[in-house]
């Protein structure tokens, strides 16, 4: 990257950059000299460092003919790039906003990329504003504290339910009860139902290959009536099951 394009990048227009480029090598260049080295026209070279000066990135001479140089507090440059990030950071938010306000009528992306998959997927689960219901067969399989993570959901309202084929991780997790259960076998997949959107995540040697999001009233009707199933019907056996190998209280 040369300087002319570093410059564009913190926010200056083509010409400004180039005149400021051309006075980061040369210090006291006169007007005309700005213009042979740029290509610029002496009028337009006129109302930039007029406006550069204004703003104090270059400083002018008090002799005839007035020469220019460049400021060289390296703070102005980097205020500028402070400044940078943070409209880049508000027009995330807003379009986040917009995007969070608008879901899915129906229909499925499939994500062939996991990673990309996973890292939606955690980006949806920390702006849910409904409910954040999952099936894990472990919650390491995502390499984040996935019940600190609901738990949190939890106390902010959030409706949340987890459901889990790691026994091991599950009997150590007395404090997670309310929200946790049991299932065998071991799920082949991880399952999100986040508001009214789904992610599924096929698994192949404990590891996600595959991700889809998918938005349908049907489906969603069929994994409330699924979770539903887990958390009344099956509730009772899943308690005896416990008990029976872990004597606990559930």
């Amino acid at each position: 990257m040369n300087d002319v394009n570093a410059l564009q990048k913190l926010g200056f227009r083509d010409r400004e950059a180039r005149i400021l480029a051309e006075l980061m090598k040369n210090m006291w260049m006169t007007v005309d000299e700005i213009a042979n080295r740029t290509g610029i026209k002496r009028p337009h070279v006129y109302v930039i460092l007029n406006d550069l000066q204004r703003r104090g990135f270059i400083v002018k001479s008090a002799g005839r003919p007035s020469k220019y140089a460049l400021n060289p507090d390296l703070e102005l440059f980097k205020k500028l790039a402070v400044r940078k990030i943070e409209e880049i950071n508000e027009s995330i938010e807003t379009l986040a906003k917009t995007l969070s306000s608008r879901r899915l009528k129906s229909g499925m992306a499939m994500y062939s990329d996991a990673q990309l998959f996973i890292k939606n997927l955690l980006d949806h689960l920390n702006r849910v504003s409904m409910r954040a219901w999952a099936s894990v067969p472990t919650p390491l399989v995502l390499d984040i504290n996935l019940p600190k993570l609901l738990r949190n959901l939890a106390l902010k309202g959030i409706e949340v339910r987890l459901i889990i084929g790691d026994f091991d991780y599950f009997k150590n997790r007395h404090h997670d009860y309310r929200f946790l259960r049991y299932v065998e076998p071991l799920p082949p997949f991880i399952l999100f139902f986040l508001d009214d959107t789904v992610y599924l995540g096929l698994i192949y040697n404990s590891r996600v290959v595959y991700g889809f999001v998918v938005y349908d009233e049907k489906l969603v009707q069929n994994l409330e009536k699924y979770f539903e199933h887990i958390w009344s019907e099956d509730y009772a056996k899943t308690l005896y099951r416990v008990k029976a190998r872990y004597p606990r209280p559930y």
